[in-house]
């Protein structure tokens, strides 16, 4: 069986439940985020597929503002 955490370190897109393992948060939390538009994120058919990097460049563009703002 292939490690979940390393193929959210690795892989280019990823699932709700990879995407909660790179974000450190639960998968429900992942899609709900997706669904509000707060997070990047594409539904496709009843799954959702995140893209590693555009998840990393919201994180930081997250950690910035709020660095900016205090």
């Amino acid at each position: 069986m292939i490690d979940a955490k390393i193929i959210a370190s690795t892989s280019d897109v990823l699932t709700a439940n990879e995407a909660g393992l790179l974000l450190r948060v639960h998968a429900a939390t992942v899609k709900r985020l997706a669904a509000l538009g707060e997070i990047p994120g594409q539904k496709v058919g009843k799954s959702w597929r995140f893209s590693r990097q555009a998840l990393l460049d919201w994180l930081g563009q997250k950690q910035a503002n709020q660095v900016s703002t205090r």
